[in-house]
């Protein structure tokens, strides 16, 4: 199938809209309905990721929530344009680091924003590659979708490592500690890190 930008536009979209969805034609009616030509449902799905992931770490401390919080942002990042689906992903990151590092802005609001807004980048970064893997085909086929989520995990924890490392770091609130209370699940981390 052919996935060029004529083939992105939604039949009876505003201009504007045209070119921020994927082909969809093929995909059961409940994504259709999902994917209107209106972005803000994807952003909006986008900030429930930003909220879950808040909720994994402290005040909230729902730390298993860790293992859903990333699935609103994928699914909306899958179904829009790696440019659209950049911009999203970056005020998603925004979001939920100004959620989760709350506590700074007690020292610093300046720096909070700041930090937050790079922090936002990876964010980003990840939802243009879930976006630019995502397969312009039946969301129903099982080996592309494997392919799609093996990747998009490897993307996921190469861009926590980076970020870790990179400029002297900032290992934060990275995905892996916000499992810290539950030991069974973490043993492995003696091998491969928090990542």
């Amino acid at each position: 199938m052919d996935i060029g930008p004529a083939s992105r536009e939604t039949p009876g979209a505003a201009p504007a809209m045209k070119a921020i969805h994927r082909q969809k034609d093929s995909w059961p009616a409940v994504l259709r309905a999902f994917l209107r030509p209106v972005p803000w449902r994807q952003t909006g799905v986008a900030f429930l990721s930003s909220l879950l992931m808040a909720a994994c770490y402290p005040k909230m401390d729902w730390g298993v929530a860790c293992f859903i919080a990333l699935i609103p942002l994928f699914l909306a990042a899958w179904f829009l344009l790696p440019r659209v689906a950049f911009w999203v992903g970056w005020a998603t990151g925004f979001v939920f680091h100004l959620l989760s590092l709350y506590w700074l802005g007690h020292v610093t609001v300046p720096g909070l924003v700041i930090l937050s807004f790079y922090l936002g980048i990876y964010w980003a970064l990840w939802c243009a590659l879930v976006s630019a893997l995502a397969p312009g085909h039946d969301v129903l086929k099982s080996t592309a979708n494997i392919r799609l989520g093996a990747a998009s995990a490897a993307g996921w924890v190469v861009l926590e490592w980076v970020r870790a490392h990179f400029m002297t770091g900032f290992p934060w609130n990275l995905l892996g500690t916000a499992l810290y209370r539950e030991a069974p699940l973490i043993q492995i981390a003696d091998l491969g890190g928090v990542y």
